[in-house]
């Protein structure tokens, strides 16, 4: 499988993306920044290292942990996605469509996308936010910060955010493919769902932390 997804063949859990999201029910927005892989900080064992070691060094914990002593910010619940996941998701809402200014041909990622109006499948999508042959680690997590908007904008364009019931089959599908802490029920997750389905592109406001 991941031969076939082009992610590499490494045993054990490594970080691909760390991503901070803030929900904001009342005002209907979403704020999230990003943390390069390669930021240097203190893990949550006291050794320096760069911050995609945190998962593999203790796991959901000490990442959880890593990233809130660095921020400084309370963290109430875990969301990991895995490659295979990431693929599904796309699935489920029938590929993401966006506007490519340039081509993009990157072997390494499985990725040959032409330039113009182009509307990613699984694979594709995974390649088009994982690729870094193209420019750099920041411009990678531009294109993912990109495609996470254009997936929101995708979702609330299908009719199920007007269909409490797809909705709510949506989001128990989605739920399927993700590992949570054992505090965010599927319950929750239709709250936030159903909180957010007004959510636009525009409502979601995305950084990146320096290094």
């Amino acid at each position: 499988d991941l031969r076939h997804l082009a992610t590499g063949d490494r045993s054990g859990h490594r970080t691909d993306t760390i991503m901070l999201l803030r929900i904001d029910p009342e005002r209907k927005r979403v704020t999230g920044i990003n943390f390069p892989r390669d930021l240097r900080l203190t893990l949550c064992d006291g050794s320096v290292q760069k911050i995609n070691a945190a998962m593999y060094q203790g796991g959901p914990g000490c990442l959880v942990r890593t990233v809130r002593e660095f921020a400084g910010v309370r963290i109430d619940h875990f969301v990991q996605v895995d490659f295979e996941g990431f693929v599904d998701i796309v699935k489920a809402v029938d590929g993401v469509t966006m506007y490519l200014e340039e081509p993009m041909n990157d072997p390494k990622a499985h990725l040959e996308l032409k330039k113009g109006c182009v509307t990613l499948d699984g694979e594709q999508a995974l390649g088009f936010v994982r690729t870094r042959s193209l420019d750099s680690d920041f411009g990678r997590i531009a294109r993912q910060q990109r495609f996470l908007k254009e997936l929101a904008d995708e979702v609330t364009s299908l009719d199920v955010v007007a269909n409490p019931v797809r909705l709510y089959h949506t989001v128990g599908a989605v739920g399927d493919m993700l590992k949570v802490d054992k505090n965010l029920k599927l319950g929750t997750m239709r709250d936030f769902a159903m909180t957010l389905r007004g959510i636009r592109s525009e409502d979601i406001v995305m950084q990146t932390i320096p290094t």
